[in-house]
């Protein structure tokens, strides 16, 4: 955002109740910055390129043929003091006692068309020239290069050219904006915390300088011929309009060109530069319409309908959207309300009668309606910041009388003001405990009561205890008491809260920490196997989720690049498009984790985020060596991913989980559920046929998706017992039988969990076995049991009573057939 220095000084008190009689740009810059308005670049600014700077005034003494070119001249030039110069001149018009503009050597020109260049003492055709007669378009003061530009003859040789040409100066500062501080959106709201700043600091009493509208009259005026009606009062929050007639339109003053220009707006004409001016003084936008253009005297402000289109004032015509605000007049649309102008309903040289318009549309909006369009105009983005509601009539009269000073407008008719559902300003309480614990200093009254008025928040209750303030509408970002805090600590200055000589620190444990414990331990536990962390845009394709139902899909209404347009459903497929990538280069073997997010719809209006860690392996992992024979190359697959998953949940403190067998995934197959008896963890599985050849993978390729918050919320539930090292032996048994086929090894476990097996402690499946051989429908399975006693060394006799209730389990649940 840019700020005018000089015009931001109007604003000021100076020189009025013990306030310094000028403030320079710097120190406005450093008190900017001290109350959160960071000042970024502090420009020069000048109506005329260059400022004129080093141009004088000269008078021609002789004029003479130049001896080697036919279209150039001689000329000697007085410039002052009894001096002359030649100068070589190709200038038609030039003549003898003519008062004319003199760059001597070392200036720098800003031509209109061209860079800016520094003047040299040269030779032309062998003549020398001791600087440059110039023309007004080559000093940047118009267009006209047909000759010299030739002054007043009252004009002194010598004398700088500023002196009979103005030239405006100003400095500009380049403010960088929070979000959250539409109040500062013009001079006026930045005056506000300059003045409050220097009240505090300096225990004055100055007040921000508003622009005088006593002058508007409010008695002995016609009621409006031109009515006004909201029909979307869930979009317009308030609309007033003003007609005024006998409007001249001409150019705008110097001083309002210079000060538009001096912030990088377009001067257009005296009206539109006026609602501009308004704008960027108080931060309400204001748009000023045709009246003759308003079709049965009637502004409505509507939603559009399908089919509705406009010619907007760039000139484009726009298919208009169901939920586009227009401002229409009986029958058609004529601008879209709060971005931009129609061009059939706007100001031209010949008009006569305006209709001012000065209205609070909601923020939503103008902001779907900006983005949707293209138009990230001035008035857009105020009015999707929020506006003053409470300045609407301030900023239409403001204006007006501006066009009756500056363009002969006559007010002869009342405004029109519709408001349909009035705002109530919120109160809210701030305790003086409260406001001491969280900026860690004591404030007096007389400190906080003076620096929240010069804000605009005004006082409805003080007691002994605290203050209760009634927030401006201006203050939208002001809703609790932590808010009031903040406004008196950035005035106050962050630099002036004291050090304690002690700080007492009490130790607390915070669930995020778990978290981020458990997210660091996990990272450098994968990184250690030798994966890469990846990060992936939760931005993507529609086209990569096509097997998944449209209705879990989060479209993005506003995108700007068609190859990203939802919000990705699944991690899978970003994660893939890196493994593709890097099988192309020959970067393997590939092993890839990345902490994100998915999105889904969640009800009518309500949006899902779902935090997960994936996990994606492809290629041999296999590391050779010289000790071992070579073998052709062999990816490891399933158990490879699937001991990595038990080992991230045994990290995580999780010993009892499943893998269930699973179809639900459209793009994984094999794949299995991982859960545990309170709730599902995630998925795992091999990347189907139909998906690696659609993105052109290298099979086979694994992943996995683990739920974070269910692992971490499941970390949360796990209490960790520590307990001496049993110093007794471990007894082992194997056990070799026969089982159906169709019974899953998680079946097995099932059971010797459910054994209650004295002393066993935990098993392994160290072999499994199919032949032909075998009885049919049958496969051997070997366990490996372990026994260990916590306070002695196990016997015989208590291995084998163990043993055998194991086997009687399996036998009972499973129709196991021991193997001798």
């Amino acid at each position: 955002m840019k700020i005018a220095y000089q015009w931001l000084l109007r604003y000021l008190p100076l020189g009025q109740a013990g306030w310094p009689e000028a403030l320079t740009a710097e120190e406005i810059a450093h008190i900017l910055t001290a109350v959160g308005l960071e000042v970024e670049q502090v420009s020069r600014f000048s109506s005329i390129p260059g400022g004129l700077e080093g141009l004088i005034v000269g008078e021609v003494e002789a004029v003479w043929k130049h001896p080697r070119a036919d279209k150039l001249q001689l000329t000697r030039v007085q410039i002052g003091n009894g001096r002359s110069l030649q100068i070589v001149c190709g200038a038609p018009n030039v003549a003898v006692g003519q008062k004319v503009v003199v760059a001597l050597p070392g200036t720098t020109l800003h031509p209109i068309d061209g860079e800016p260049f520094q003047l040299k003492k040269t030779k032309i055709r062998g003549e020398d020239s001791e600087g440059m007669l110039c023309a007004a378009d080559e000093i940047g003061l118009g267009n006209d290069h047909s000759g010299i530009l030739v002054l007043d003859p009252a004009a002194e040789p010598g004398a700088p050219l500023t002196k009979y040409i103005e030239v405006f100066r100003d400095q500009v500062f380049d403010i960088g904006l929070t979000p959250n501080r539409m109040d500062a959106m013009s001079h006026l709201g930045v005056a506000r915390d300059l003045c409050a700043y220097i009240n505090h600091h300096h225990r004055l009493r100055g007040s921000v300088q508003w622009p005088d509208i006593s002058a508007f009259p409010e008695a002995g005026l016609n009621p409006s011929p031109i009515q006004i009606e909201i029909e979307a009062p869930d979009a317009c929050l308030r609309y007033a309009g003003l007609l005024i007639e006998q409007v001249r339109i001409a150019p705008s003053p110097t001083w309002l060109q210079a000060a538009l220009e001096s912030i990088g707006v377009k001067p257009i004409n005296n009206v539109v530069d006026i609602t501009n001016f308004v704008l960027h003084e108080c931060g309400q936008p204001l748009h000023a319409f045709d009246a003759d253009a308003i079709i049965g005297n009637r502004v409505r402000v509507r939603k559009a309908r399908p089919g509705e289109h406009l010619l907007t004032l760039d000139g484009k015509d726009r298919q208009l959207h169901p939920d586009d605000l227009m401002i229409c007049n009986e029958g058609s649309p004529m601008c879209i309300a709060g971005v931009l102008g129609g061009l059939e309903s706007g100001i031209q040289s010949g008009t006569q009668r305006i209709f001012l318009e000065s209205a609070v549309f909601h923020p939503r909006f103008i902001r779907q309606t900006s983005f949707r369009h293209g138009l990230r105009t001035e008035a857009a983005l105020r009015f999707e910041k929020g506006v003053d509601i409470a300045r609407v009539p301030y900023a239409l009269k403001r204006a007006a009388l501006l066009i009756q000073e500056l363009a002969g407008g006559e007010i002869r008719y009342q405004p029109v003001d519709v408001y349909p559902a009035r705002q109530t300003p919120p109160h809210v309480r701030l305790s003086k405990p409260y406001l001491i614990s969280l900026s860690g200093k004591s404030y007096a009254d007389e400190q906080v009561i003076p620096l929240l008025e010069d804000l605009g928040f005004e006082l409805i209750t003080a007691d002994a205890q605290g203050w209760t303030w009634q927030v401006p509408s201006f203050k939208q970002d002001v809703r609790q008491a932590a808010d009031l805090v903040e406004e008196i600590m950035r005035i106050d200055g962050l630099d002036q809260i004291p050090i304690p000589s002690q700080i007492t620190i009490t130790p607390s444990h915070h669930p995020l920490r778990l978290q981020e414990s458990l997210r660091e331990s996990l990272s450098a536990f994968l990184v250690a196997q030798g994966f890469r962390e990846i990060y992936t845009n939760s931005i993507s394709n529609s086209q990569l989720y096509s097997v998944y139902p449209s209705e879990s899909i989060v479209p993005l209404l506003n995108h700007l690049n068609a190859a990203l347009d939802v919000l990705r459903p699944s991690m899978l497929e970003n994660g893939l498009e890196c493994v593709a990538y890097n099988q192309r280069h020959r970067n393997e073997p590939i092993a890839f984790f990345e902490f994100g997010k998915t999105y889904h719809p969640n009800g009518k209006n309500g949006y899902l985020e779902q935090a997960y860690l994936a996990i994606w392996l492809a290629g041999d992992h296999h590391i050779s060596w010289w000790a071992e024979p070579q073998r052709p190359p062999h990816p490891l697959g399933w158990f490879l991913m699937k001991g990595l998953v038990e080992n991230i949940l045994q990290l995580s403190g999780i010993e009892k989980f499943a893998f269930r067998p699973t179809h639900t995934h459209p793009r994984l197959k094999p794949a299995l559920e991982l859960a545990t008896a309170a709730t599902t963890l995630g998925i795992l599985g091999a990347v189907d046929t139909a998906t690696s050849k659609a993105l052109d993978l290298q099979p086979p390729v694994y992943y996995a998706a683990i739920l974070w918050d269910e692992l971490v919320q499941a970390r949360a539930r796990q209490q960790i017992i520590f307990q001496e090292i049993i110093p007794y032996p471990v007894v082992r048994r194997d056990i070799s039988f026969l089982v159906d086929k169709h019974i899953p090894y998680i079946r097995i476990q099932q059971e010797l969990e459910t054994s209650h097996a004295p002393y066993l402690k935990t098993w392994q499946l160290i072999d499994l076995f199919e032949s032909e051989k075998l009885e049919a429908g049958k496969k051997s399975c070997t366990l490996s049991l372990y026994f260990q006693h916590p306070e002695r060394t196990l016997t015989d006799e208590e291995v084998e009573q163990s043993l055998q209730q194991i086997t009687h389990q399996l036998q009972q649940a499973l129709q196991i057939q021991l193997r001798q």
